[in-house]
């Protein structure tokens, strides 16, 4: 036997581990005549604590499809993204149709985007308009807002984004 031989015959004994491919997942909300679509990858090597590697936001309406921006900040950090859009859900106040975004820290530094806060809410328009645009997370002003809006934080229902 060759040398060369006795490495390949030594090398297939050895077990093969192969990595996961990350696990992605779409969604979508159907608000206000737009849809909203959430495409969102995580790892599925990471073990009990779920790592999400991507995410992006489209919506689609009149025929014409774009990309909405995450929050700022909820960009890949060294363990994945900070923060991902966790839950949505389409509320209608004076006649009108509404998207509230829940965005939720992904990591348990807290530092960055999420700044001591574990979960926070943005609202937008069906046209992709922030209606919130200035407020910080937990800004006290919301309550104001949704009651300008004709709704409440009360009995509202979010349903998952991600896969």
């Amino acid at each position: 036997m060759t040398r060369s031989t006795v490495t390949i015959a030594l090398l297939s004994l050895l077990p093969v581990f192969a990595l996961a491919a990350p696990v992605t997942g779409e969604k979508q909300l159907v608000c206000g005549g737009a849809v909203l679509r959430a495409v969102s990858s995580y790892d599925a090597d990471a073990g009990p604590d779920v790592i999400w590697t991507s995410q992006s936001l489209t919506l689609a309406q009149n025929g014409q499809s774009r990309p909405l921006p995450l929050e700022t900040g909820s960009k890949q950090g060294d363990g994945g993204l900070e923060a991902i859009v966790s839950a949505w859900g389409c509320f209608h106040g004076h006649g009108r149709a509404y998207i509230l975004l829940d965005y939720a820290c992904t990591r348990d530094d807290f530092g960055g985007i999420c700044a001591g806060q574990q979960e926070w809410s943005r609202l937008l328009s069906p046209d992709g308009k922030r209606l919130d645009a200035g407020y910080a997370p937990q800004d006290p002003r919301y309550m104001a807002l949704y009651a300008k809006l004709g709704f409440g934080p009360q009995g509202l229902q979010l349903t998952g984004a991600t896969p």
